[in-house]
């Protein structure tokens, strides 16, 4: 393991520590399966409200990668998503100023920012670097403000149960992508999936190829870097949508 995070890292290795590694292994465990809150304007009041309202008694472990929140304890949501008997739930931004996902050309960096957004998440993921044996909140910053200039749902762990979350402050009408065909990416070996990731079908109509062949690059490095005998990636490419919950 230390082995391959200095090649992913690119470091020398008097600075690849044990508790490194360690740390990377935690949060690895630690995100997967998860549940996602992806609200652009979710506070931490907000946030604590609406954990409340769950009466989740479990701590929990909340990763913060930019605007999304990353729920890891899922014993409370769970008891609440069965009793609605709600099998699929996509947590996402409430969007009112548009009224449909943004078809923007190329000229107009379209997949630019979505090879950027890729790109910055895994970075910044893999460049993490902690001496804490427990995380409790693990923060990505985001010191060039990304900006996002189309709507779509970036989930790279798309496939695990997620969560409307409904701020009275905004729409409370169902967003833009309530019922949106998503095309879910999903990146696996031997059965580990490494990557889950979805973009609107209106979006990705000229850039799957472009996209997929970004995330075969980005993970066959990764994949190459953790087994002296790679296995074969393999790449799940599926429709769907999912149903929204508001609380």
């Amino acid at each position: 393991m230390e082995i391959a995070v200095r090649k992913i890292f690119k470091l020398k290795s008097s600075r690849i520590i044990s508790s490194t590694v360690k740390t990377l292994q935690l949060v690895i465990a630690s995100i997967k399966p998860t549940w996602l809150i992806d609200s652009f304007k979710c506070s931490s009041e907000q946030l604590v409200r609406l954990l409340t309202e769950l009466q989740l008694q479990s701590i929990l472990c909340v990763l913060l990668v930019c605007d999304d929140l990353f729920i890891a304890n899922r014993d409370g949501l769970i008891s609440i998503i069965q009793a609605r008997n709600i099998s699929n739930v996509l947590v996402t931004d409430v969007s009112p100023k548009l009224v449909a996902p943004v078809v923007i050309t190329e000229t107009h960096k379209s997949y630019k920012l979505v090879i950027k957004h890729i790109e910055y998440i895994n970075t910044q993921i893999m460049s993490y670097v902690s001496n804490s044996s427990v995380i409790d909140v693990f923060r990505l910053s985001n010191e060039n403000d990304f900006p996002l200039e189309f709507t779509f749902v970036f989930g790279w762990l798309l496939g695990y149960p997620y969560l409307y979350f409904n701020s009275e402050h905004l729409d409370t009408q169902l967003n833009c992508l309530s019922k949106c065909p998503l095309k879910l990416f999903r990146v696996s070996s031997g059965g580990f999936v490494f990557l889950s990731f979805s973009i609107p079908l209106l979006v990705l109509e000229d850039y799957n190829k472009k996209v997929k062949d970004l995330l075969l690059q980005l993970y066959e490095r990764i994949l190459c870097s953790v087994k002296n005998d790679c296995q074969s990636i393999e790449i799940h490419e599926s429709i769907q949508t999912l149903d929204l919950i508001a609380l």
